[in-house]
């Protein structure tokens, strides 16, 4: 009858759709070096705009840009609390490694990680790259 036929259309419209996700799936997997499905030469070259990055409108890059943020985010609470805490020399902002560590403890356990990445930006500045309680 016709109600049978709209039923196998609809099956055959969704068969269809599902076709084409595992196609694009498996196109996806050829272009993916982690998966056993790779294939050599579809590599991105270094020079590529996207190398290194999550593909676009992936939960991926999503997570990514969500942690960029949390990282800017943290970067700025770092520096407010130096100007907080530190004193003026030299038209800069300056605190003790000590000091700070001891008053941004109870604030937040990445200061370490946060001062190398305000550093990288040129938002920080501090001699070498150890850092020690008592300098």
């Amino acid at each position: 009858g016709e109600n049978g036929g709209r039923f196998m259309g609809g099956i055959a419209s969704r068969l269809l759709q599902w076709n084409q996700k595992i196609e694009q799936r498996e196109k996806l997997q050829e272009q993916n070096v982690f998966s056993g499905k790779h294939k050599a030469g579809q590599a991105l070259s270094k020079r590529d705009a996207n190398y290194g990055r999550a593909v676009a409108g992936s939960k991926t890059e999503a997570r990514a840009q969500a942690a960029s943020a949390w990282v800017e985010k943290e970067i700025a609470r770092l520096i407010n609390e130096i100007r907080k805490i530190g004193y003026e020399e030299g038209g800069a902002v300056c605190v003790k490694f000590g000091r700070l560590f001891v008053h941004y403890q109870d604030i937040s356990d990445t200061l370490v990680g946060i001062m190398m990445r305000a550093k990288r930006r040129k938002l920080l500045d501090y001699p070498g790259d150890m850092l020690f309680q008592g300098r």
